[in-house]
């Protein structure tokens, strides 16, 4: 395993991150000279303090500005600043210029919050501009830069609390030294964005421009050129159901060529984005901080060849990617791209090329039901409304009605005929679903199961209907086998038809289950606590032959946006994940509350385990903790040992109860000496953190923690 970083690199990765947070080729901020307007000295902007800021004496107007004076001459590719505490004094139009004297400057970037200068606000623009702004370019060289508004202007004064260059000093007057990124003009989107991502973090790895150019271009650089391969569209349908192969990707030398190929446009982003991951980049958040490059001014070669399959062919990642994570700089859905997710609600489809073969579905992914059979249809057919007599949300058909099977299975034939694209046809139930309890339901179910001991007993969610929900899959299944050979039934397993049927040996070869997990998340498998599910994904392993998870519940949580408890889950995450893909799933899916800063650890490794299934734990959690916590990384790291060892060692487990998705603080979980010892690792984190972003990453984990003390259950 070439590409892991060793225990002892990634401890010299955190003294290299307490030098600079800016990464290498960040220039030190005490080695920057910013002056004002008229020619004074500003320090508040590049001391590391978010509580002073430099503010304009007057609202925002075109021209005004700052300049810095670099320590040497420099390719300065990004620029970040920030508004501090007032958030709303973000430069509403931004311009960039670099130069080798204050008066001979050219524009290299510039950004707007209003587009065309028409003055009409676009809100959409926010997410890129307000309030941080983190702006890359393509490498201009120059001593002196300076930043000044554009021409949209604000009734607001300017605050710029924190300023921050970055740029790389290596063969700068020699630039047929170069490498360069070799990509045709016309290249589609995930194509550009891999040579976007390789050009900027290339040249922080290596220390000198590593230019975007086209095939034509290319000769003018005698460095490598890293070559991105355009592959042929998809073809639909695949030769197999649903293929496991569409990402794979290599990348491979031939002299002082790299070429990135892949079967699939994504295949090819996600080779460049593991070339980056083995020369050691890490992306740990989605602001402009959430980045680590180490620093050590060349390219490891020897980690070539690299020939990939990832362990999971969907990784489904429900996140609300313009809030998580917290981004105030970033796009949200670049987080999840750098990751590898393959879809979230199919909205990263447009940037990845496509959507994965699992996700090319009819009617959607889940609690689809209501509309395959919408209310206008049951009006007219009264009979197919079945028997209820529990209590729930949705009121599901009589499954085992056969007029109601033909009736499904000729939408699905209909829906076909007019999006052949669709590979599958998503049936399921809508949220705590009350299944048909007529005499012909009851004879499938046999005798009906309570679940849930401590449940009342007119609550649907109390028993076991699964025997009437595969029942219904395979029945529809079987005559989409025979009517549209090759196209698959998408279940779920979920609530009160979770676990499998036992009357069904074994489902269609035509039907996917992704089955809904109810561990002990913070627990490893082989935990008594986690007995039972691992029997149910045992026993599904042997009824599907397409088998998924769908983690609903492991970084998600119900109880709202404002429940904050400290949840150690990345030792039983990659356990789990192991243990899932031994037994034969490649298919995962999870989602999360916008709670990021409170167990940001998760977020990492739950993306670590998707696609570097088997990694260890202490690898994920060394390599996080470094890149995340920088100068504070021991403490903090020292932090959440304590806690995750305390729970696996005394078998505790932080999920609340059964409708309760959510991790729950106890007096068993955090006893008075571990809160103790909790609280004297933040002290030593609090002392540590030197840096402003250091600083706040720590302040919200301390929130964190005395929130979950002050609401510890008994």
């Amino acid at each position: 395993m070439r590409h892991r970083l060793a225990l002892a690199s990634l401890l010299l990765l955190v003294a290299g991150c307490a030098r600079s947070l800016q990464g290498p080729s960040g220039v030190p901020t005490e080695r920057l000279l910013v002056t004002g307007t008229e020619g004074e000295r500003v320090e508040a902007t590049t001391d590391g303090d978010i509580e002073t800021a430099w503010v304009s004496r007057g609202p925002q107007t075109t021209g005004l500005g700052l300049t810095i004076q670099l320590p040497r001459r420099m390719a300065v590719h990004r620029v970040f600043l920030t508004p501090g505490r007032e958030e709303a004094w973000f430069p509403r139009s931004l311009r960039v210029l670099v130069g080798d004297s204050p008066d001979q400057m050219t524009l290299a970037a510039e950004e707007c919050c209003y587009e065309g200068g028409d003055e009409k606000f676009r809100p959409e623009k926010l997410l890129e501009f307000h309030p941080e702004t983190s702006l890359k370019f393509p490498p201009r060289v120059g001593r002196f830069v300076r930043i000044e508004i554009g021409p949209n202007t604000a009734g607001y004064p300017w605050s710029v609390a924190e300023l921050e260059v970055y740029g790389v000093s290596r063969n700068l007057d020699a630039p047929q030294r170069w490498g360069a990124v070799v990509v045709a003009k016309d290249a589609p989107p995930p194509i550009q964005l891999a040579a976007r991502e390789l050009s900027y973090y290339l040249t922080e790895l290596a220390n000198e421009p590593c230019p975007i150019v086209t095939p034509e271009g290319a000769a003018r650089y005698r460095g490598l050129h890293f070559r991105l391969l355009v592959p042929p569209p998809e073809k639909l349908p695949y030769a197999e159901m649903i293929p496991l192969d569409t990402e794979d990707f290599a990348v491979k030398r031939e002299g002082n060529q790299i070429f990135f190929s892949g079967r699939t446009q994504r295949a090819v982003l996600y080779a460049a984005y593991e070339f980056l991951y083995r020369q050691g980049v890490r992306w740990v958040a989605g602001d402009a901080h959430g980045d680590y490059v180490p620093p050590r001014g060349r390219l490891d070669l020897s980690v070539l060849p690299i020939h990939f399959r990832p362990p999971f062919a969907t990784r489904y990642a429900n996140y609300a990617v313009r809030e998580i994570p917290p981004s105030k700089t970033e796009d949200g859905f670049l987080w999840n791209i750098r990751h590898h997710f393959n879809s979230t609600w199919n909205t990263l489809a447009p940037t990845l090329g496509g959507v994965p073969p699992r996700m090319r579905l009819g009617f959607g992914y889940a609690h689809t039901m209501n509309e395959i059979i919408p209310e206008d249809v049951l009006k007219q057919h009264p009979d197919w409304r079945g028997k209820h007599t529990k209590e729930g949300w949705y009121k599901i058909p009589c499954t085992t009605n056969p007029e109601l099977v033909d009736y499904v299975v000729t939408r699905i034939i209909e829906l076909d005929a007019k999006h052949p694209e669709y590979l599958g046809y998503g049936i399921h139930p809508l949220d705590v679903p009350v299944w048909c309890e007529c005499d012909r339901c009851m004879a499938v179910i046999g005798k009906l199961e309570k679940i849930e001991p401590k449940a009342p007993d007119n609550v649907a969610m109390a028993y076991n209907y699964s025997e009437l929900y595969y029942k219904f899959i395979k029945d529809v299944a079987e005559r989409v086998a025979e009517k549209l050979p090759g196209k698959f039934i998408q279940a779920l397993a979920y609530e009160n038809h979770l676990l499998p049927p036992k009357k069904i040996e074994r489902l269609p070869d035509n039907v996917c289950v992704d089955v809904c997990q109810y561990w002990a998340n913070n627990l490893p498998t082989a935990s008594p606590k986690n007995a039972r599910m691992r029997s149910i994904m045992e026993e599904w392993s042997r009824k599907v032959g397409h088998l998924g998870l769908w983690d609903y519940a492991l970084i998600h949580m119900d109880a709202g946006g404002e429940w904050r408890t400290v949840a150690p889950l990345v030792r039983g995450m990659a356990d789990h994940y192991q243990f899932m893909y031994k037994l034969g799933l490649r298919h995962v899916g999870t989602q999360a509350c916008p709670r990021f800063e409170d167990n940001p650890w998760n977020y990492y490794a739950y993306a670590e385990v998707a696609w570097h299934v088997g990694k260890p734990a202490d690898e994920i959690l060394a390599e996080f903790f470094a890149a995340y916590y920088r100068e504070a990384a021991a403490p903090m790291l020292a932090y959440y040992r304590t806690i995750e060892s305390h729970l696996i060692r005394s078998d505790i487990p932080l999920k609340g109860g059964t409708y309760f998705f959510s991790y729950v603080p106890t007096a068993a979980a955090f006893p008075p000496p571990v809160v103790a010892e909790l609280r004297k690792h933040l002290a030593t984190a609090e002392s540590a953190a030197t840096h402003w972003v250091t600083r706040e990453r720590v302040a919200a984990a301390r929130r964190s923690l005395e929130w979950t003390v002050s609401h510890v259950q008994r």
